[in-house]
């Protein structure tokens, strides 16, 4: 395995939850001199026209394997951060979680595909709330 394929899995991941990269340029890049065994992926999951997740992730593979030394969720929406999830080595603890003030609390690691379900249900309990509070469906606009 080497990053590349790992990228493919993450492409992959966000199809299957109906979302989608913003646009260009690649959110992938293989580490300078790493023959494929050390990589980031920067960019901005696409979940609905007011709301994306923020990812960033440094990975490793080891064997047929890869590890995510490092890795950011954040899910925005309507412009203001409401969740997420860490693993930064710089932070203690090093993982933790943020809520919409971005206090830090301990958590267990997630997976991209857990962060990203976990960002849909935000949304969707957030657009709920929106239509419930605004029973002209108008926001105030």
């Amino acid at each position: 395995m080497d990053v590349w394929e790992y990228f493919q899995t993450r492409d992959r991941e966000i199809a299957e939850q109906s979302a989608a990269w913003d646009e260009p340029p690649s959110p992938y890049a293989e580490e300078h001199g790493s023959n494929g065994q050390r990589g980031r992926i920067f960019g901005r999951v696409i979940l609905s026209d007011s709301a994306f997740l923020q990812l960033h992730e440094r990975v490793e593979v080891s064997g047929t394997g890869v590890h995510r030394t490092e890795y950011a969720y954040f899910l925005v929406h309507h412009g203001a951060e409401l969740w997420g999830v860490e693993r930064d080595p710089t932070h203690t603890p090093a993982l933790h979680k943020h809520d919409r003030h971005h206090n830090r609390s301990p958590c267990a690691v997630i997976s991209f595909k857990d962060a990203l379900a976990t960002a849909w249900s935000i949304v969707s309990a957030e657009e709920d709330l929106a239509e419930t509070t605004d029973p002209m469906g108008t926001n105030g606009h």
